[in-house]
């Protein structure tokens, strides 16, 4: 009769320790499967990112190709307005915009050569909303001496402005 109970306390003690087994083996199979799936979205999203990154580094391109000329060409205000962000807008005075253009055409005069630009977009994630930003260096001849124009650039929902525009030449240096 002990050697029943044995067995049947035995036969207990397996199956409980079958049933922690098969207990932890169910725990670990859902945080491997969870951890694969995370995994998964966060290549998804990263694959998404990464195409967004690459036409907007087209769209970008494109666009600074034609804004540089458009306003450095004679130095139009008007058309660094229409271009400009709210946030470039909000950083000048009425009327500033005019007089700094006009200081870059006293001292470079007009546009003979663009050059080239060089950048790139990037995403970045603020506010859990996607900002699409680029920055571009542009090497641009005028007439009296050669300058580089760094702009930053944000994507408004399917149009690039102008965040800010910076124009550096041997020119501005007083000698």
């Amino acid at each position: 009769m002990n050697t029943k109970r044995n067995n049947k306390t035995r036969g207990k003690a397996i199956n409980k320790k079958w049933f922690l087994q098969a207990y932890v083996q169910k725990i670990l199979i859902s945080i491997g499967l969870v951890f694969v799936v995370l995994t998964a979205v966060w290549i998804s999203i990263i694959i998404y990112l990464a195409s967004i990154v690459s036409e907007m580094n087209k769209s970008s391109k494109e666009y600074m190709d034609k804004a540089i000329p458009a306003i450095s060409s004679d130095w139009n205000a008007k058309a660094l307005e229409e271009r400009a962000s709210g946030e470039f807008k909000n950083t000048l005075d009425d009327g500033e915009l005019k007089k700094i253009l006009d200081v870059f055409n006293k001292k470079l005069g007009k546009m003979k050569v663009y050059l080239w630009s060089n950048g790139q977009s990037r995403v970045l994630i603020n506010n859990y909303r996607l900002v699409i930003i680029a920055e571009y260096v542009s090497d641009v001849e005028f007439e009296k001496g050669d300058a580089t124009i760094l702009t930053s650039l944000i994507r408004k929902g399917d149009k690039w402005e102008i965040l800010g525009y910076k124009v550096n030449s041997d020119v501005f240096n007083i000698n």
